[in-house]
């Protein structure tokens, strides 16, 4: 497979530590058969599954030319794996929070193990094949995370975290307790302090917010809660009381004013959390009068809210939903599930070298994930994506790059409610370059998009096309062995303009693949629809999403090193589900089963943070004061 078609951009890139450079060298020295003249170059920022990766390259090449990158464990080296090639980008791009020069290179290995050390090596490509020129080790993090402390929280009204841990030893607060400001607080928990780890928390009731995390604060890990009836209400309109805009379930207060330190938020990890239920919902598209803007583009709250961070963040295995599908009935819809802005700029949600992975998101007015702004180095893969109304994944705009989409399932989606648009239908994706804003690389893998009947309708609830470019013009739209059951047969595939796009080896049940550059989808399967095995393929199928051997796109894929290492037969399937791989597992639960999800290789169900009979432990007790930590006045 040719890799000469990527592009984006680069962050700030610092040599490695000197502690890292001993590391290298040491393993150097005691491994003589991998090659050690290698300079040490690059910056490599790790989560758990994936590694972004930073470098300038000798030389200059073109646009989008895939840069040749491989890896192994330290403990087996030259045991190399070769990844999906990073990606050139020759912009001169600025950081935007330094405003120093990004590097030219940009890119991640995904699929890794966690708490584990990677050699890694870049190359440039010649005819003759990869030649190597720079190398570096990394670590990828640990899902077990030091505790220093464990604070037992009582139930109260409301909990103001201020003390934390250290760097890598972290303050534990411990549930279970509930947490119900009855509106008489901005939020149920105030995270005001880094190194921390909330968990096993009920919040209800928050005036804004169900948790907020104060300005600045870093490393903090919000887990096991269940969150719902926060925000405050802006007025009502045909689908009842609405929110007001942004307030998140979970929340990072930031802005764009000087002095916001948004940038200081980094490796904030959200995981196995309910989010569900907020006290006022969200204007549909159709609903343009008193109190919505004039577009009547929706505003209301956010399962997860946050602007313009540092990045680095991990959001996992979380289920955030309405618990009434019918806005008619009881509108607790969201906005965007997740989001946040600013969306045409450098820098926006969900920020750089960021995951987002295996959760379980319904019941958004706008967007099902809006990650939209720098999207460098940005992952997106394994979620469930249900009654979405604008797109279920939105890339308005992709600056910097690359922003990676891979085996995520759609199933239902309805843009407006009134009885006028009974046939308005999403996007999967939502894209686009705006504003001055994008030019970076979208790679788009494996997803599964699907229809089902609306009671309403002879339309189909689901997607209306694959990808639509709602602003300008979209670039860098890489996309390859999708699976797109749109809803309207008549309606193309793509809309899509731009000269860096590439579309192929796709599968379509519209009768065309629409507006898009020349010369696409020469493998690509049209006007045909899947033949799933019985059970799979619809809302219910709870994971369920394979095809049956007789089904076109059925070992029709491309190979994609990195993306679609396994597969059962000849070929790859397309879509998100390879056949002969266990059921797809979304939210909460995803977390405790030995599977593949995406690129990730089966493991054990991941540690807890431990809490050995050593560790401190203090009691919180209820207290009046709701803007002090209860049994922390110390």
């Amino acid at each position: 497979m040719k890799y000469s078609e990527q592009s984006p951009n680069n962050f700030l890139v610092q040599t490695q530590t000197p502690a890292e450079r001993t590391a290298l060298i040491d393993f150097l020295r005691a491994h003589p058969e991998v090659p050690r003249d290698l300079p040490t170059q690059g910056e490599a920022i790790p989560t758990f599954h994936c590694i972004g990766l930073y470098w300038d390259p000798p030389g200059s090449f073109a646009k989008n030319t895939g840069i040749p990158v491989r890896y192994c464990k330290t403990d087996a080296p030259g045991a190399w794996v070769d990844a999906f090639p990073l990606n050139y980008d020759p912009r001169s791009l600025d950081d935007p929070f330094t405003r120093k020069k990004e590097k030219k290179v940009r890119g991640s290995l995904v699929g890794l193990k966690p708490d584990t050390e990677y050699l890694i090596q870049f190359g440039v490509p010649t005819s003759g094949g990869p030649e190597w020129k720079a190398q570096l080790i990394a670590r990828t993090w640990s899902e077990s995370f030091p505790v220093e402390r464990v604070v037992r929280v009582a139930s109260a009204e409301s909990l103001t975290i201020t003390q934390g841990g250290s760097p890598g030893r972290y303050v534990r607060y411990q549930g279970p307790a509930i947490l119900d400001t009855k509106k008489s607080c901005d939020a149920s928990v105030i995270i005001n302090a880094s190194h921390v780890i909330v968990s096993g928390l009920t919040c209800r009731g928050g005036k804004k917010y169900g948790i907020l995390l104060e300005k600045g604060v870093h490393d903090v890990v919000i887990e096991d809660c269940d969150i719902s009836d926060w925000g405050s209400s802006r007025g009502s309109g045909v689908l009842g009381a609405y929110g007001t805009n942004l307030q998140g379930g979970i929340h990072l207060l930031s802005g764009r004013a000087a002095g916001d330190r948004e940038h200081e938020y980094k490796r904030i990890v959200i995981q196995r959390n309910v989010i569900h239920d907020p006290a006022f919902g969200t204007n549909d598209w159709s609903d343009k009068g008193p109190p919505n803007p004039d577009n009547g583009h929706p505003e209301g709250p956010h399962a997860i809210s946050m602007c313009n961070t540092g990045g680095n963040h991990v959001i996992r295995y979380n289920r955030c939903f309405a618990s009434e599908a019918d806005p008619r009935k009881a509108n607790k819809w969201f906005n965007d599930i997740i989001g946040g802005n600013t969306n045409a700029s450098d820098k926006g949600f969900p920020g750089p070298d960021s995951d987002v992975y295996g959760n379980d998101f319904s019941h958004g007015m706008d967007d099902g994930i809006e990650a939209e702004g720098g999207g460098r180095n940005v992952r997106i893969w394994g979620n469930r994506l249900d009654w979405c109304a604008a797109s279920f994944i939105a890339t308005n705009v992709v600056h910097q790059g690359p922003t990676y989409i891979w085996r995520n399932v759609a199933l239902r989606g309805k843009k407006k409610w009134a009885p006028a648009y009974k046939t308005e239908r999403p996007y999967f994706h939502k894209t686009g370059d705006r504003e001055g804003f994008g030019g970076g690389r979208r790679f788009v893998f494996h997803n599964t998009v699907l229809s089902s009947p609306d009671p309403e309708s002879s339309t189909p609830l689901g997607a209306e096309h694959a990808a639509d470019d709602v602003s300008d013009i979209v670039n860098g739209l890489y996309a390859r062995n999708n699976l797109y059951m749109l809803s309207k047969p008549n309606q193309g595939t793509f809309f899509i303009d731009g000269p860096d796009n590439s579309m192929d080896y796709d599968l379509s049940s519209t009768s065309s693949w629409g507006k898009m550059p020349k010369n696409q989808e020469g493998n690509g399967i049209l006007n045909r629809k899947p033949v799933f095995l019985s059970g799979h393929g619809t809302p219910e199928s709870k994971g369920l999403y394979q095809l049956a051997d007789n089904s076109p796109g059925k070992n029709a894929g491309q190979r994609i090193a990195g993306f679609n290492d396994v597969f059962d037969q000849s070929a790859p399937d397309l879509g998100a589900h390879e056949g002969g791989q266990p059921p797809m597992r979304f939210g909460p639960e995803a977390d405790d089963s030995r599977r593949e999800l995406g690129a990730i290789p089966a493991r054990e169900k991941a540690p807890q943070a431990p809490q050995p009979e050593e560790v401190p432990e203090e009691t919180s007790s209820p207290s009046s004061d709701v803007n002090r930590a209860p049994g922390l006045s110390h």
